[in-house]
């Protein structure tokens, strides 16, 4: 509603020519509004038909036709807005004259101007019964001119499904019924012709819980139920500004299932700028590592997108480790361009792994360089008895972002062209297991322009401005379209959600019998409001992260991950600095590690059966990493008082 107010603002500054038609009659506000997009009479000094006040907001009113006094005409609506600058005081339900100029701002009809007059009667009486909106209405169908137009500034009452999470605005996107709105192909109405259109989702409206005097309420989840009693506005899109609501709002959070023994999990996050050059980089780090650990259960393989680089991976390893100090992590990282970045972490014990850039040098065909953030290839033999090997490309192509505008030809020749790129390699590994990931920031469809995803597939499309090319020979697998069509979700924008991150698969494998898909929820359905806390997992980044769980023909072997049996830790802890820790094991030595909290090195050496806590300068929470002459590795979570 910031817009509103500043429109008020605004309006108090136009100049005011007093046209014809001064001392006319009384005017009803259907034929003000009339059935049209915008009122006839903007910019004329009109006289409104006496009507009654159904809601207050901060300099402004609303008014209804009484009841029995409306027309029968369905498409014109029975409200204005009134920009109160007289500052003459009103209460709901009082009955009202208003004399004022008409103005249209920011869609929205209203009567405002510094002649208004604002006449307050002595009657009162019931407000006006609300609209009720359902799933039929307004109507899912594009219109020319929508259906909520034709009740613009009046009562409405709806059960609604929250579509869209609370923003940093505290407004949050609504829909009539229990049916969440998806992003469907094409490009939105009006499109171009011969190509995919798309409605934009007509249905959906915003909501903003205290734009008049109801509380406030900064964590809507997506998924969550609202029933509210209101008034409709526009200020740039439709609100729905509650004079009384109640909530329903689940938790948001969600976890992946659990691994079997004979499977590995290959995982995909976009970390939303992770950095310590972004903002609030520790809790955000603190708060990343538990979405990992809570909702993606600690994956073998991690492909993360927008991280500020080497050491941001490093950090959240060490944060893993000391959540669960039997997984510990190793980085794998290729820096690109810019200041974001992609990259792995592989759990130690899974195998050999090695990482390498494609299309680092390719070029526009314009001009420049096709990928800030080139193609990430993670090239596995995994730790079994076949040695089984797996080709993990992580991927964050170029956004949305500008695709319609001044700006559109490039953008949409760079994600055409980084498209037709990435399908050349899958080509060129058609024949091992292949598998990629990561935000591909495009539908699993054509969005009018581009079909990025279908491209890379091999997949047949439903055509795009610039056209589908026959590039790859094996078709790939879209794992994420295999969901059930409500799960087809990763981000939500104005309401619709929509799949911007993906995993492609070989159809065929060797060594790798079943596949599966989920998503771990809590991140694109959850309030904007949760970024600020660090002790929870929800809200860790604008998207879902997702795991791959792949079955294997021969199980892992984690030949170098030590078991109790090999080494046994006989403590104390918590220790104290200049005290002897004491182990139990069947080698001739163990080389050890020490770090701190933030995961830097302390110190290292080897030990045989014991080993003297250093003096540290401080008390705290500490890592003792232990490792075999064979290059087994086992981590140790510490307290020194």
């Amino acid at each position: 509603m910031r817009g509103l107010l500043r429109s008020l603002a605004v309006a108090i500054l136009f100049p005011l020519l007093l046209p014809e038609g001064w001392g006319q009659e009384l005017v009803p506000i259907s034929v003000i509004q009339s059935s049209q997009i915008s009122s006839p009479f903007t910019g004329q000094f009109l006289k409104v038909d006496t009507a009654v006040v159904t809601a207050r907001g901060d300099g402004f009113f609303m008014i209804q036709s009484r009841v029995g006094y409306e027309d029968t005409d369905s498409t014109t609506s029975e409200a204005l807005l009134i920009r109160n600058e007289t500052g003459v005081g009103v209460s709901i339900g009082r009955l009202v004259r208003v004399d004022g100029v008409v103005r249209e701002i920011d869609g929205q009809t209203s009567l405002t101007g510094p002649n208004l007059q604002i006449l307050p009667l002595a009657a009162s009486e019931a407000l006006p019964a609300p609209r009720i909106l359902s799933g039929a209405f307004p109507s899912p169908d594009w219109q020319a001119i929508p259906d909520l137009e034709h009740i613009e500034g009046m009562r409405i009452q709806v059960a609604a499904t929250v579509a869209g999470p609370s923003s940093d605005f505290g407004t949050a996107y609504l829909v009539a019924g229990s049916q969440r709105p998806f992003r469907e192909p094409g490009i939105e109405w009006p499109g171009l012709p011969n190509l995919p259109l798309w409605d934009g989702n007509p249905e959906l409206f915003r909501f903003d819980p205290d734009g008049l005097q109801a509380p406030d309420n900064r964590f809507l989840n997506a998924g969550g139920r609202v029933n509210a009693t209101g008034v409709l506005v526009q200020d740039g899109s439709y609100f729905l500004l509650p004079t009384a609501y109640t909530t329903d709002i689940p938790d948001p959070r969600r976890p992946v299932r659990p691994t079997t023994p004979d499977e590995i999990t290959i995982a995909s996050l976009n970390a939303l700028r992770l950095g310590p050059d972004f903002d609030n980089y520790g809790p955000r780090l603190a708060k990343t590592a538990r979405y990992i650990a809570e909702q993606l259960r600690f994956p073998d393989v991690i492909a993360l997108q927008e991280i500020g680089g080497a050491s941001v991976l490093d950090a959240l390893g060490f944060r893993l480790e000391q959540l669960r100090p039997d997984h510990s992590y190793q980085t794998f990282y290729l820096s690109g361009s810019g200041d974001i970045h992609t990259g792995f972490l592989v759990r130690r014990g899974l195998g050999s792994a090695t990482v390498r850039q494609l299309g680092k040098e390719e070029s526009l065909s314009t001009g420049g360089r096709l990928f800030s953030r080139p193609p990430l290839l993670l090239e596995l033999q995994l730790a079994n008895a076949g040695r089984t090997e797996l080709k993990i490309m992580n991927l964050h192509l170029r956004s949305l972002i500008g695709i319609e505008g001044s700006n559109a030809t490039y953008v949409r020749q760079l994600r055409y062209e980084q498209s037709l790129s990435v399908a050349q390699m899958v080509n060129a590994l058609e024949e091992d297991n292949l598998l990629l990931v990561g935000d591909f920031n495009a539908f699993a469809f054509s969005d009018g322009y581009v079909d990025v995803v279908n491209q890379i597939a091999g997949r047949p499309s439903l055509g795009a401005l610039l056209p589908w090319q026959p590039t790859v020979a094996e078709p790939l697998r879209i794992l994420t379209q295999e969901l059930p069509a409500d799960e087809r979700y990763s981000y939500i924008f104005r309401g619709s959600s929509q799949l911007l991150d993906h995993a492609l698969l070989s159809e065929d494998l060797h060594g790798i019998g079943n596949s599966e898909l989920q998503f771990a929820r809590g991140n694109a359905d959850a309030a904007v409001a949760y970024f600020s806390n660090p002790n929870l997992s929800t809200r860790a980044s604008d998207h879902d992260g997702f795991v791959v769980y792949l079955a294997l023909d021969e199980p892992l072997s984690y030949r170098n991950q030590l078991v109790d049996s090999q080494l046994r830790f006989l403590g104390p802890n918590p220790a104290w600095s200049g005290s002897m820790l004491r182990f139990e094991h069947a080698f001739p030595y163990l080389d050890y590690t020490w770090f701190d909290v933030r995961g830097k090195k302390l110190l290292h050496g080897r030990l045989n059966d014991e080993l003297v806590v250093p003096h540290f300068s401080t008390a705290g929470n500490y890592l003792l990493r232990l490792r075999t002459p064979g290059g087994g590795e086992r981590t140790f979570s510490l307290i020194l008082l």
